[in-house]
């Protein structure tokens, strides 16, 4: 079997989906002919070891039997293990197989676990172990501050990690996140005997981006094993505050170069230096609060200051000349179109053998939305941008409505 005219296949491109696409429905097509090509290579120029991979590939011999054993006759890797394992959840182990050796055929460590085994029998039978921790309301903090002016002076606390779960806390539950925080007494006094047996729960409501108003909720369990508080300063005083926000406007927000300058220019200027590792907190923090300001609502206001106002926008201010503030979804695309009146003026170079030039980069703010960029390059091949495009999509009509604003 031979075909008239034959295509090389298409060459994926990975973040091009279409090209893979593209790819399937070549080999999709043209699969019927690959063994006969494969076989015509072997006779004409011997049967070398990629020639004889791809003819044992192509009769899917192998494959089709591993995918039998795989889906009828139980032959999946692992699958014994992952059966075995259900154990660990005790829902299921109530009607599970009780008996250790039915378990420790597929898991050879339980074998050293034959004295706890009736232990843990009894503790999932007997129902004591608890679907939910019952953590008690401690204390109530209207902001961050308020917050960390309370932890100070006590003992330290770390929180290994968070989720972002729906709001329990308001009265009027609406659709916003609020900050869950799971964490455990960090002191070493407490752990000169035992483990510190006290649990804390931080929630803070994100229905506010701004911290000087988030609500947080602290909740406890168990007591200390120890009285004694090294007093370590938790968080970035409030001059502190100032002179990082200061700094991110006027030089860079990468944490390292902030904290070398607060040494060098600002030691003098604050009664407490944080360590590096608290200005890293505080601006991840920083940009956290940041990203939750995503409501439309929210963003006009912050637009209409950039209008354009005939004698009143300078030649280099940047304004909007195209806004189409929709909620980015595939029936309601977000526009957002702006230049300044300096680089507008690059169009002058059309009159002088310039080309005009469409593209689109990515990755530049945080849902990943496309920036269009229209320029020119002038005879030398310098490209001078004219104006820019937000959008939520990249398609024909994203395109028609930047070339026709």
């Amino acid at each position: 079997m031979y075909h008239q005219k034959p295509v090389l296949p298409p060459t994926p491109v990975i973040t091009r989906w279409n090209t893979w696409f593209e790819d399937v429905k070549y080999h999709q097509t043209y699969i019927g002919y690959l063994p006969s090509f494969i076989n015509d290579e072997i006779r004409l120029f011997n049967d070398t070891e990629i020639l004889m991979q791809l003819s044992e590939l192509l009769v899917f011999s192998d494959s089709k039997s591993k995918l039998h054993n795989y889906l009828f006759d139980g032959g999946m890797p692992l699958m014994k293990l992952f059966k075995a394992a259900r154990f660990l959840d005790p829902n299921q182990f109530k009607i599970l197989s009780q008996n250790i050796n039915d378990y420790s055929s597929n898991i050879n460590s339980l074998e050293r676990c034959k004295e706890e085994w009736p232990i843990y029998c009894n503790i999932v039978n007997d129902g004591i172990m608890p679907k939910s921790i019952p953590f008690q309301l401690k204390a109530v903090f209207a902001n961050h501050i308020d917050f960390n002016d309370y932890i100070i002076g006590r003992h330290p606390i770390h929180y290994p990690k968070f989720n972002k779960v729906n709001c329990t806390l308001c009265k009027n539950r609406s659709k916003h996140k609020m900050q869950q925080k799971y964490g455990f007494c960090s002191n070493k006094d407490c752990f000169l005997k035992e483990e510190c047996p006290y649990r804390t729960k931080l929630c803070v409501c994100l229905k506010h981006c701004d911290r000087l108003v988030q609500k947080h909720y602290l909740y406890s369990i168990g007591k200390h094993n120890s009285n004694s508080v090294l007093n370590v300063r938790r968080g970035l005083t409030e001059k502190a505050e100032e002179i990082v926000e200061d700094l991110i406007y006027n030089y860079d927000s990468k944490p390292k170069l902030i904290h070398v300058r607060m040494k060098k220019k600002y030691k003098h200027k604050i009664d407490y230096m944080p360590t590096l590792e608290q200005v890293q907190h505080y601006i991840k923090n920083r940009r956290n609060c940041i990203s939750e300001n995503n409501k439309i609502d929210e963003l006009k206001p912050i637009l209409d200051n950039y209008r354009y106002q005939y004698g009143v926008t300078k030649n280099d201010e940047l304004f909007l000349f195209g806004v189409d503030l929709g909620e980015g979804t595939e029936k309601n695309h977000f526009h957002l179109v702006f230049t300044s009146y300096s680089l507008l003026k690059n169009i002058e170079f059309a009159n002088k053998g310039g080309m005009f030039h469409l593209d689109a980069t990515y990755k530049i703010v945080k849902y990943n939305y496309p920036l269009i960029v229209f320029g020119i390059t002038d005879i030398k091949h310098k490209f001078f941008p004219i104006c820019f495009m937000f959008t939520s999509h990249e398609q024909e009509e994203d395109y028609d409505f930047f070339l026709n604003v």
